[in-house]
């Protein structure tokens, strides 16, 4: 939004409506932490959440090769429309960072950040999946 006004108005309308076919109660309001206070809070990890790829035609060896060439990987593995992207060093995971955060891929432009919370692999097949970024949702 370019006026913290539109961002208001936006917030009010949204807040509190319905939404989806069970009809749930969207909750909206400003972050707490803006969106650079959050990325200078955050620690360099060898894990990098990614989204905007085009997860129609994308897929983990996709990723892989993208990812590559910044270091030796240890896993990749895509959920819904993100993935992550584990390197066996945090140097490689920070060049990449550096280095894909805003760049194209397949003509979509690529949203890069370290993951804050260890995330074992083997829960990510479970019904509790941890993402960097919140959104909220109360019924």
């Amino acid at each position: 939004m370019r006026y913290k006004e539109d961002g208001d108005e936006a917030v009010r309308r949204l807040d509190r409506t319905e939404w989806g076919y069970k009809r749930r109660q969207l909750r909206v309001e400003w972050a707490q932490k803006t969106e650079a206070d959050r990325k200078r809070d955050t620690r360099p990890s060898k894990t990098l959440f990614v989204v905007n790829f085009d997860v129609r035609r994308t897929s983990e060896r996709d990723i892989e090769r993208y990812f590559s060439r910044f270091g030796r990987l240890s896993r990749v593995q895509i959920k819904k429309n993100y993935s992550f992207v584990q390197f066996v060093d945090v140097e490689s995971a920070v060049r990449a960072l550096e280095r894909s955060n805003g760049a194209q891929m397949d003509g979509r432009t690529l949203a890069v950040e370290f993951v804050q919370v260890r995330i074992p692999w083997d829960t990510f097949g479970s019904s509790r999946t941890v993402m960097p970024i919140s959104v909220v949702t109360r019924a």
